[in-house]
C-alpha cells in the first residue's frame, strides 16, 4: 500500500503508465499534497490506477501530466474515490471524448486554437456550433430555450439534454470571479446550465479575462475550487491558493 500526506511528487517519467504514481494491485491514499508534471509513454501521465487497485485521493492537486494515449493526468482502470481535488492541465496526445463548450465571447475565441482530433464538441452557443462545424469539427448543440441577445440555448430542457452527456472537459465563461462567492453570472438559467456542466465533467475550466476577477454577479454557479481558471493575467495570488490558475499570453 502507498500513503502520501501533504507530499510532492514532481516530474516523474514512466516508460509505460503512471509517470509519478502507479497503483497496480494494492491500495493507495493521497491525502493532500501535489502531483505535478508526470509523463507516461502510454497512459496516466501523473497517476495510473490499474485493474484491481484502489486509489483514494482527498484535498490534492494533480496538474500538468502528459500521456501519449489517454489520461493526461489520471487514468483509472480499477476503482477510485476523488474528493475535493483539483485535477487540471493534463494532456493526452491521442485525443478523444466529449468536450463541452459554453456560450460566450471568450469561449468563442477558443475555437480558433482547437487542434484536430477525435473529439466531439457539445455546446449551447449557436455561433459556437456554426464555427465548429465550419472548421470541420463534430459538434452537437443542446436543445432548449433560445436567448436571442446572446444566441445561447438555456433552460430546463437544455439542462436535461446536457445531463445525458459525460464530458472529459468543460470550458465555461463567467461574469465574475470571487474568492468568497466563486463564479457568477447574471442569468439564473445560464447559471443552472453552467453548474450542470461542471457536475458532468471530469475537469472544468473557467475561461475569463482579468477584468472578471473581484466581481460578483447575481447568481453563483460554482465555488472557486470547482474549476481551474484560464486567464490573461492574475491580479491577486489569493485565487491561485484556492484553485489552479493558468495564465496565457502574458
Amino acid at each position: 500500500s502507498f500513503v502520501m500526506h501533504e507530499g510532492l511528487l514532481l516530474e516523474g517519467t514512466a516508460y509505460g503508465s503512471g509517470g509519478c504514481l502507479t497503483v497496480s494491485d494494492a491500495t493507495a491514499e493521497v491525502l493532500g499534497g501535489r502531483i505535478v508534471g508526470g509523463n507516461a509513454t502510454t497512459y496516466g501521465g501523473n497517476i495510473s490506477v490499474e485493474t484491481g487497485a484502489t486509489l483514494t485521493m482527498k484535498n490534492a492537486t494533480v496538474i500538468g501530466g502528459t500521456a501519449k494515449d489517454k489520461g493526461g493526468n489520471l487514468y483509472v482502470s480499477g476503482s477510485s474515490l476523488v474528493v475535493d481535488c483539483v485535477i487540471s492541465g493534463g494532456h493526452a496526445t491521442k485525443r478523444g471524448g466529449n468536450v463541452y463548450l459554453d456560450a460566450g465571447t471568450t469561449t468563442l475565441l477558443m475555437i480558433d486554437y482547437l487542434e484536430p482530433g477525435d473529439v466531439t464538441y457539445v455546446t449551447n452557443g449557436i455561433r459556437h456550433a456554426k464555427e465548429l462545424a465550419r472548421r470541420g469539427f463534430k459538434a452537437y448543440i443542446l436543445g432548449g430555450e433560445l436567448k436571442t441577445v446572446t444566441e445561447a440555448v438555456v433552460g430546463l430542457a437544455a439542462a436535461q439534454n446536457l445531463m445525458t452527456y459525460n464530458f472529459s472537459k468543460a470550458f465555461l465563461g463567467t461574469n465574475g470571479i470571487s474568492t468568497k462567492f466563486g463564479y457568477s453570472t447574471p442569468d439564473t438559467d445560464e447559471a443552472f446550465l453552467k453548474s450542470a456542466a461542471i457536475d458532468r465533467s471530469f475537469v472544468s475550466y473557467v475561461v475569463a479575462d482579468s477584468s472578471k476577477f473581484g466581481k460578483v454577479s447575481t447568481v453563483s454557479f460554482g465555488t472557486l475550487n470547482s474549476s481551474a481558471i484560464i486567464t490573461d493575467h492574475l491580479p491577486d495570488q489569493r485565487y491561485a491558493e484556492q484553485t489552479v490558475v493558468q495564465v496565457v499570453g502574458e
